[in-house]
């Protein structure tokens, strides 16, 4: 059985996090007219939460999904990326709210615009993490030993 947090999770998670950063915070900070040690701050809070979820998450679903992640087909892709997100959504939406000094629901819909470019970014990035550690794997796995 696999287990929850790995070596693969964790490079995963923390690429993620690392690149994501460096992409929203002034991309947060131009479209909320927000300064960037405010939308920074919200951004690596919002990505220390999404380490956790992310390591819990595909977790999860390396445990229970029997199908190697370098084979999946776009839709399984596209479902396990809207999955992420909308459970990020809720664990951010009060972090959101309370940084930006706005109601829950403005919160929602800066989430909402949030998720509509984190989106393209999640699939593209597991599509090609998990395709350029596919073949990692490959090349760092001894060969079958010929008897």
């Amino acid at each position: 059985m696999k287990t929850i947090l790995n070596k693969e999770r964790i490079i995963h998670a923390t690429g993620f996090e690392l690149i994501a950063i460096l992409l929203f915070t002034p991309l947060m900070a131009w479209a909320l007219n927000a300064e960037v040690a405010t939308t920074g701050a919200l951004t690596v809070m919002m990505s220390l939460l999404a380490m956790l979820w992310n390591m819990v998450y595909n977790g999860l679903i390396d445990r229970y999904r029997t199908t190697e992640r370098q084979h999946w087909r776009f839709r399984v892709r596209l479902l396990h990326g809207v999955a992420f997100e909308v459970g990020l959504v809720v664990l951010c939406l009060p972090l959101a709210a309370w940084m930006l000094d706005l109601t829950l629901l403005q919160a929602f819909f800066v989430e909402l615009a949030f998720f509509v470019f984190i989106l393209p970014y999640t699939v593209l990035y597991n599509w090609g993490f998990d395709k350029a550690w596919g073949r990692w794997q490959s090349k760092t796995k001894p060969a079958a030993a010929v008897v």
